[in-house]
């Protein structure tokens, strides 16, 4: 059973290997200590600190009063539900379902974007951002969503196989062989259940 705690005491579940994928593991099940970061628009504030995504001088600089803290969550929800689909049908091996529509919905968001690129001191180019607007602070994860679209190899993105977890990673293993979220978690687990039938069996 879920147990949520504190928001300032929990930690993002980073497995996925790639941002988008980080965002859609935003909601976890299974023995997690936190059910889902986008129940509640603090909690949202604070998954994008910790993920770097924002820091406190930039939460400032858009000033986000309730209406708009409570809008934002909404549309990260809403962001969420289609990846989830998206990523769902990915793994599937339905690449092609939809897809034309994908990119219009994520080429839509993208326009919105307000980056600007930057000569650093050291002759290396570098992106800003104006953060003007709430929405803004979804900015970073819809670029991670695009990248995910164009860059990473459809096959390499899987679920755990665990059956009660419904986490995403990408899979950058030499072999392209990883089958668990976290080998600590429930790649033991399923390790220890095969154990407990292998004994089961042998002793029957």
């Amino acid at each position: 059973m879920e147990k949520t705690v504190s928001h300032s005491e929990a930690q993002p579940t980073l497995i996925g290997d790639h941002l988008a994928l980080d965002f859609l593991n935003s909601r976890v099940s299974g023995n997690k200590e936190f059910a889902d970061w986008l129940d509640g628009d603090q909690n949202f504030l604070d998954w994008l600190l910790k993920v770097n995504i924002a820091d406190e001088s930039i939460l400032a600089a858009v000033k986000l009063n309730q209406q708009q803290r409570q809008l934002l969550v909404e549309q990260a929800k809403e962001l969420r539900n289609w990846l989830e689909g998206f990523v769902s049908r990915l793994v599937a091996g339905n690449k092609a379902e939809h897809i034309d529509a994908d990119i219009q919905f994520i080429n839509s968001l993208l326009s919105k974007d307000s980056c600007y690129a930057q000569i650093e001191g050291d002759y290396t180019i570098s992106n800003r951002r104006r953060w003007q607007s709430p929405e803004s602070l979804l900015q970073p994860i819809i670029n991670a969503i695009a990248d995910l679209i164009c860059h990473v190899d459809p096959e390499l993105i899987k679920q755990c196989e665990a059956h009660n977890c419904i986490l995403y990673f990408h899979d950058r293993t030499k072999a392209h062989k990883r089958r668990w979220c976290s080998m600590a978690i429930c790649g033991n687990r399923a390790k220890a259940a095969a154990n407990r039938a292998r004994k089961a069996q042998s002793s029957q």
